[in-house]
């Protein structure tokens, strides 16, 4: 995968920053670090200067553009020591709602091949309804887009790609492959050890069947892993639903990241989306980088 432009979606309002950290370690492991175009964005939209609400409009115009002012202020101080080391940064502050929509009309004007965004945990219901703008970036953008959560990547933590083989969750052709070259290429980079998971759960029944359809996904596994001989990546085959299946080995490898895909669902109504991607996004502890079909 390459990282020649990378958009960092940052909260200038955080003392920390998870989604600009994360994203120098990466470009950092690069040997062209110092080529590598890091964008910092921050994504504008306050109630208070949204279009009536108390000013006409020469009065809203000029706070609008005061307040964004003060906005890419701090931008640039975040982005001040990170260029003073070295690093080719540049800065975006964008007025606009919702924050997923201005994410991905940059991230298609930048022509970026990477996406960074730091995530909280959701509630049930947010997760039910669709109603978190994380799981509508997920949706929408067709980057890839590095999901990072609160704890901190560790030396040598085993990287895993979770693949469908079978297609079972009507995944394209060839995404699998783009998700194990991924994999393979940030382990590469961070000098970690890759991992394969395809998780099947048999139908539950007597006699040979389950066997059966355990020997057929293990095939299906070997025959997707052929192109990839000549890589360290470890493969396993779990009988489990996915995001059970990758919970069980982030914990018993120290996973620090987990590559999956994910399919354009824009046919659906946001209120019956609940894919196995969401899940897991919220009930890993690990990072989830997201390859798009």
């Amino acid at each position: 995968m390459k990282l020649n432009r990378v958009l960092v979606v940052i909260d200038p309002d955080r003392e920390d920053q998870p989604a600009l950290n994360k994203t120098l370690a990466l470009v950092n492991a690069s040997s062209s670090w110092a080529d590598v175009e890091i964008t910092l964005l921050s994504c504008e939209h306050t109630q208070y200067l949204v279009d009536g609400y108390y000013f006409n409009q020469p009065e809203l115009d000029s706070l609008r553009q005061e307040y964004l002012l003060e906005r890419a202020a701090l931008v640039d101080s975040i982005a001040e020591p990170i260029i003073n080391a070295g690093f080719n940064v540049k800065t975006s502050v964008v007025w606009g709602f919702p924050g997923y929509e201005v994410i991905a009309t940059q991230a298609e004007s930048l022509d970026v091949d990477l996406v960074v965004h730091s995530v909280g945990k959701h509630g049930p219901l947010a997760r039910a309804f669709m109603s978190h703008s994380d799981w509508q970036l997920v949706k929408n953008l067709t980057r890839p887009l590095l999901l990072v959560k609160e704890t901190n990547w560790r030396d040598n933590m085993p990287v895993i790609a979770a693949v469908d083989p079978k297609h079972a969750r009507h995944k394209p052709v060839g995404l699998d492959h783009r998700i194990l070259a991924a994999t393979v290429d940030i382990a590469e980079l961070l000098d970690v050890k890759p991992y394969v998971l395809h998780a099947c759960r048999p139908v539950p029944m007597s006699g040979s069947y389950p066997e059966r359809i355990r020997v057929e996904h293990q095939v299906a596994l070997d025959n997707l892993m052929g192109d990839f001989k000549s890589t360290s990546m470890v493969q396993l085959l779990v009988e489990e639903s996915p995001e059970y299946a990758l919970e069980l080995k982030e914990r018993e490898f120290g996973a620090g990241l987990v590559v999956m895909g994910a399919i354009s669902r824009s046919v659906l109504p946001d209120t019956i989306i609940g894919s196995t991607t969401e899940k897991i996004i919220d009930y890993l502890k690990s990072d989830v980088l997201v390859i798009k079909a």
